[in-house]
């Protein structure tokens, strides 16, 4: 078969990513009128109402259950990165107990065991290979908090997530189906909608509320919101606590056609893939490019993940267009192969030292020390506003000679030796974006500056460097 979905799936594949059938099932969904059974409860007592919280249910029940209004606090956690990266989701009922004692429960940072003893909450933690960061785990805490009300109870929830709000409302209001496959979260986001509607079938409201994160400000809202991050915390760390949920809804009900799963090391189909599609299948063809890239003998010397060309290069693009070739050339170190008139292939030679015009020369060559004091400064001058990275700018001054690459270490850009790839790499722009955003935090570098400085300071050493190759080669 040569039809576009073989194709597709092909695609995918070589992405690591496995694409299925949805495999439709009735009985996953459940819908009861009353308390469903084979469930585990939690008590909460709300104007005087025994209200019993349903845990890992999947499904609408309760429409003819009479509940009083409820009012719940979520929020989501991770902890971890990678490979070993959890998330959590909680959900904290503002009841009877709640009322009465929120005003003695301590500020963030200071919870004890204890604390939230009475409290009716539900939290869960996601596994290693369920995990899918902050968002989805904000997501899974609405979600888990409407499953656990009856459909026939109104209810109010307090977020600290804008962003899941925000994607709550593009996705009620976008009617387009492909749109909708397109959204990060859009099994949570289906599953929300899904739930929300069922209500307003049953003359209930659901309302959702962001709150401010972290806040001192002493309201029941607030003190319920830190008792909803804390629980997450707990359900993230390590080891679990043993009350917490591990169960996993089945999400992948959530999906109309077709779902992504990502292919485990051991070759089977692995995590549900709930991001963008496009954007799993791009950050994972580029994966793919990298690991080729580390194999090549000739190419391979940049790619080091110590160096960070991508944020290199789309600089280069968007600001230095005419200096695209360059940019490839050089991290790929082919700067010194062109090709004569007479066809086939040759090498180009420093015209000052008579030494193979590889990259690691253009940005090391002895010759060229004036201008990498030149860099330097220009560097230095685009730090004199913050006191924090120019004070370093002066230190280094006082002990060393006046050599861009010293500098970038100094100031943390780069870590190594001068002759290393790493600094190398670095003193031509190719700096990592995540170790620079940390420096630039630490030179206290306004949140809506930070970017703007570090594309400048990109941009000016990637001049320099060009600059330093076209000298060389004439």
């Amino acid at each position: 078969m040569t039809n576009r979905l073989v194709r597709i799936n092909s695609i995918a594949h070589e992405a690591g990513v496995h694409l299925e059938r949805m495999p439709r099932s009735n009985r996953a969904w459940r819908s009861e009128d009353h308390y469903p059974d084979r469930v585990n409860l939690v008590i909460a007592t709300v104007d005087d109402v025994v209200c019993p919280l349903v845990c890992d249910y999947y499904g609408i029940w309760g429409a003819a259950v009479k509940w009083p209004m409820i009012t719940m606090c979520t929020d989501g956690s991770v902890q971890g990165r990678g490979d070993w990266q959890v998330s959590s989701w909680s959900v904290i009922v503002i009841d009877d107990w709640f009322r009465s004692n929120w005003h003695t429960i301590p500020p963030e940072g200071h919870f004890r065991a204890n604390t939230l003893a009475g409290a009716a909450f539900l939290s869960g933690r996601v596994t290693l290979d369920h995990g899918q960061g902050v968002f989805d785990a904000e997501l899974q805490g609405i979600a888990r908090g409407l499953l656990a009300v009856p459909v026939s109870c109104a209810v109010l929830v307090w977020t600290d997530s804008k962003s899941t709000i925000d994607a709550l409302k593009a996705y009620a209001a976008e009617p387009r189906d492909r749109a909708r496959l397109r959204m990060p979260g859009r099994q949570w986001l289906s599953l929300i909608h899904r739930l929300i509607a069922c209500r307003l079938e049953c003359g209930a409201s659901t309302t959702i509320l962001w709150i401010k994160a972290h806040s001192d400000e002493q309201s029941i809202e607030h003190v319920g919101n830190r008792c909803a991050d804390e629980l997450a915390k707990r359900a993230s760390a390590t080891p679990a606590p043993l009350h917490i949920s591990t169960s996993l809804l089945p999400l992948e009900q959530e999906e109309p056609w077709l779902m992504m799963r990502e292919w485990t090391a051991a070759g089977t189909a692995g995590r549900l893939i709930t991001a963008d599609p496009r954007r799993v299948c791009f950050r994972k063809l580029a994966s793919c490019a990298q690991v080729e890239w580390t194999k090549s003998e000739t190419q391979s010397l940049f790619s080091s993940p110590d160096v960070d060309g991508r944020a290199l290069w789309k600089l280069v693009r968007s600001c230095l267009p005419r200096l695209c070739g360059h940019v490839l050339r050089f991290l790929t170190d082919t700067a010194h192969w062109y090709r004569p008139l007479d066809g086939g292939a040759a090498e180009r030679r420093c015209v000052h030292c008579d030494t193979l015009l590889t990259t690691m020369h253009v940005v090391c060559c002895p010759l060229h020390s004036r201008r990498r004091q030149d860099a330097a400064n220009n560097v230095r001058d685009l730090l004199a506003p913050y006191p924090d990275a120019s004070a370093i700018c002066n230190r280094w001054m006082a002990d060393h000679d006046s050599d861009v690459r010293t500098l970038l270490v100094r100031l943390g850009l780069a870590s190594g030796p001068t002759s290393s790839v790493a600094v190398a790499a670095a003193s031509f722009g190719a700096f990592r974006q995540d170790t620079a955003v940390e420096c630039s935090i630490r030179w206290h570098v306004p949140k809506l500056d930070r970017q703007q400085l570090l594309d400048r300071i990109r941009s000016t050493l990637f001049v320099w460097a060009s600059r330093a190759w076209f000298l060389a080669t004439n």
